[in-house]
């Protein structure tokens, strides 16, 4: 493996991990707007691109919950999710960078070296005169890899105590339900009633 293998193998081993995050976040929104059915709920916040918003849609999410269910103590979730909250900023940060990033050769402490730059940074340190700008090299993407890593983990651990909670309200919590395979088939099931529709209105 060359050096240039080596940043994108850790470059797409930390992407790969935020998606997970990203699947994560949406199971816990999918099983808080529809705990017995959450496939529905997951299609839909996945038409949603920026993951600030995701994170507002998952919050409102949970709090309407707690609203709308009279038994169980919310505490526990809160906690777990403002955990989860702290830990996915500090990933999206990373994951940002590398998502605006490509390749590039700088030179370093006399070293030519393969690294990842965010063009829009380059080109504004270019034409503002300063030195070189941010650049990510494989042990960055590997941190980016590890933030991310406590992010998921940190939104998987809010299932117990969402679980907990729709027990005390006598709600049975389907959280494997809510991706992939059920999304799947959902969106196969609209595709066939919309081509239905398409034959029926050219008839």
């Amino acid at each position: 493996m060359d050096e240039n293998d080596e940043v994108f193998a850790a470059m797409g081993s930390a992407l790969t991990r935020w998606s997970m995050v990203d699947r994560s976040l949406t199971v816990i929104y999918a099983v808080a707007v529809n705990p017995r059915k959450p496939a529905m709920a997951a299609a839909s916040i996945w038409r949603v691109t920026g993951h600030s918003l995701k994170v507002e849609m998952t919050e409102t999410a949970l709090e309407a919950l707690f609203i709308e269910y009279e038994k169980g103590d919310p505490t526990a979730i809160r906690e777990s999710w403002k955990k989860a909250k702290k830990s996915m900023s500090k990933a999206v940060k990373g994951r940002n960078d590398l998502g605006h990033s490509a390749l590039y050769g700088v030179t370093t402490e006399g070293r030519r070296k393969s690294v990842l730059q965010k063009d829009r940074e380059k080109f504004r340190s270019l034409r503002q005169g300063r030195g070189q700008a941010r650049h990510f090299d494989a042990d960055y993407c590997n941190s980016i890899e590890r933030d991310c890593f406590v992010a998921n983990i940190d939104l998987i651990k809010i299932l117990t105590p969402l679980d907990d909670f729709f027990r005390e309200n006598r709600v049975v919590m389907r959280e494997d339900d809510a991706f992939p395979e059920n999304i799947e088939e959902f969106f196969t099931k609209r595709n066939s009633r919309r081509r239905k529709a398409r034959r029926a209105n050219r008839a």
